[in-house]
């Protein structure tokens, strides 16, 4: 018995079958994949709003001011920017204070603790706020809405600092690079001697508060080019 073989039209209705099917494989794979910026900008957007993680505390670092308040004592109270080393001074504390890398209620604690030990104030009433963020920034650069500088108040997502940008531009790639800056830490020698976090009591001498050698907190800003 010779095997069954298919006539000219059997032929034909295969083919044309098998290219529908194929076109509208295309078709339907275009639709998935290509997008206009506004859809993906859309999409920055929802994404982003649902990625916000728990709000926290905000934690205090380098180049931020912060506003200190002490109840009843006039000559304490007043603003301070945190340095390039995490650290502030505060008057008649013989040393500077390491406060990089506190949340403000650690800082009430940490200042309360120094004026009492240190016989300036009895049972200090301390308040603590940050007024101005600075020590996260992340630079947003490239083929966005609106290159911008974006100060992160808490950990963020690439979303998040996407959609603040406004989302991409209408010749954007599909690469986004994020660059950090290097790990090493700065020192700066004309700075007093710091008290690190770790120290919960009253400030020691400058000889050995330098040989405990506080470690300035790491830098938190960021660039991202998309």
């Amino acid at each position: 018995m010779q095997p069954a073989r298919l006539g000219a039209q059997q032929c034909c209705f295969v083919t044309s079958v098998l290219l529908g099917m194929l076109a509208l494989s295309t078709s339907v794979r275009a639709q998935t994949v290509l997008e206009t910026p506004q859809q993906a900008n859309d999409r920055i957007r929802s994404l982003s709003s649902s990625a916000r993680v728990i709000p926290h505390d905000y934690v205090i670092g380098n180049g931020d001011v912060i506003d200190i308040e002490v109840f009843d004592v006039k000559e304490l109270s007043r603003e301070v920017r945190v340095s390039q080393t995490g650290s502030i001074g505060i008057p008649l504390v013989p040393v500077r204070l390491h406060v990089g890398g506190l949340t403000e209620v650690q800082t009430e604690q940490k200042i309360t603790e120094v004026l009492e030990s240190n016989g300036l104030v009895s049972h200090p009433q301390v308040s603590v706020s940050v007024k101005e963020r600075k020590s996260k920034p992340i630079t947003v650069v490239g083929a966005v809405q609106h290159a911008m500088v974006y100060q992160a108040d808490r950990p963020v997502t690439i979303l998040e600092v996407l959609a603040e940008a406004g989302g991409i531009a209408n010749d954007a790639g599909d690469t986004v690079i994020v660059t950090r800056p290097s790990q090493e830490p700065s020192v700066d020698s004309s700075e007093p001697p710091s008290i690190g976090p770790e120290d919960s009591s009253a400030a020691t001498t400058p000889k050995e508060s330098a040989e405990s050698g506080a470690a300035p907190t790491e830098s938190l800003s960021n660039t991202i080019s998309a």
